[in-house]
């Protein structure tokens, strides 16, 4: 460390930070102090549930971004019968027969 670092205030600017400290606190009382620190918690788990909820609503469309692809997919490679309530027909060849799953 610098003995820059290390040197006290002069008394007349420490005087005056003290001064403008003491006048922002002055009306401070313990209630105030926890209505302050209750009000940062309330902010903090407000962040936290808008952030699950953010992601949540990201994984569905990524579900559903995935969901166009692999029926892209299947259409492209003609496996695709038909879709029947939201579900895709898949045509599956086997060694032994063909079969539709």
């Amino acid at each position: 460390m610098s003995s820059a670092s290390l040197t006290a205030l002069p008394e007349d600017e420490y005087s005056a930070l003290s001064t403008q400290f003491e006048s922002i606190t002055k009306d401070w009382t313990p209630e105030g102090c926890y209505r302050i620190a209750w009000l940062a918690q309330l902010t903090l788990v407000a962040g936290v549930v808008a952030a699950t909820l953010l992601q949540f609503v990201g994984a569905l469309y990524v579900r559903e971004y995935a969901k166009g692809l692999w029926m892209k997919e299947l259409r492209e490679e003609g496996r695709m019968i038909a879709v029947e309530n939201g579900m895709p027909m898949i045509l599956e060849e086997s060694d032994d027969a063909r079969e539709i799953f």
